[in-house]
């Protein structure tokens, strides 16, 4: 069995009825579903959706650039509530973090921050973990995640989704209680030396497997719609890197996802 750990719904680019997406991930062995909020709005129609099912789960956050209109404070107020109303089903929060790669239409460096920084408060304070969001962003996690350290008991974890980095920033997060997420990326035939090195060196224990869904389709599918039933394909790609069998990774990632949402295992 798999839990796809990020996926996004509601989405435009989806060309399927959500009851049939996920009928599809349950006949693909895809027993659960994380799906990700990235702004406010977006994160109170993904718990439309949630609350619907039984097998599907939540996060709430800001992605690094939305949200721009809305201060801080606004935030902050805006992710109590959703958190106060819908306990039951949030599981995390995010999708957060650094993003470097085109800024200029969105928010600058030290914004960015101080927005991360306020999400990674909110983790800590309600015991929930992050869903790191990083593009060139190493430095200024490495200094916010560095004022947490010892902050209300040590209480930082979350995943980095989609990782892509070295193993050196990996064994880093790893440290502070984080979970290293893969997705459809280690299937392109160009995936980078530093990337396998990674999937090879991380401990089982700690390793999660996404889709990005509708985002990032594996190499089959690549350019297409994703979905959360390709995530089978990402576990067999995890498997055949580490020279484990396919029900090994399937098995440990399935508990590791348990884990670390805190969800209740079945």
């Amino acid at each position: 069995m798999l839990i796809d750990t990020h996926c996004h719904f509601p989405h435009e680019k989806y060309d399927q009825e959500l009851d049939q997406i996920i009928k599809d991930s349950q006949n693909n062995d895809v027993k659960k579903l994380i799906v990700i909020g990235t702004s406010i709005e977006n994160s109170k129609k993904t718990l439309e959706v949630v609350n619907k099912y039984n097998n599907l789960f939540a996060t709430i956050g800001v992605y690094p650039h939305e949200d721009k209109n809305l201060s801080l404070s606004d935030i902050q107020k805006e992710l109590e509530n959703l958190y106060r109303k819908n306990k039951s089903k949030i599981v995390g929060i995010g999708e957060c973090g650094i993003d470097l790669g085109n800024w200029e239409d969105g928010r600058n460096p030290d914004e960015q921050v101080e927005l991360f920084k306020l999400q990674t408060g909110f983790a800590i304070e309600h015991d929930l973990p992050l869903v790191l969001h990083n593009r060139n962003g190493d430095k200024y996690i490495e200094e916010i995640f560095s004022k947490y350290a010892v902050f209300k008991g040590n209480k930082l974890r979350g995943v980095a989704h989609c990782y892509v980095g070295n193993w050196n920033f990996a064994k880093y997060l790893i440290d502070f209680g984080f979970y290293i997420s893969f997705s459809g990326i280690i299937t392109f035939p160009k995936v980078s030396s530093d990337l396998i090195d990674t999937i090879k060196k991380i401990p089982k224990e700690r390793i999660l497997v996404e889709t990005d869904s509708p985002y990032l389709a594996p190499q089959k599918y690549r350019g297409q719609i994703n979905y959360p039933k390709y995530v089978k394909i990402v576990a067999e790609a995890v498997a055949q890197i580490r020279n484990a069998s396919y029900d090994e990774i399937a098995q440990i990632t399935y508990k590791n996802a348990h884990n670390l949402f805190n969800i209740k295992y079945d």
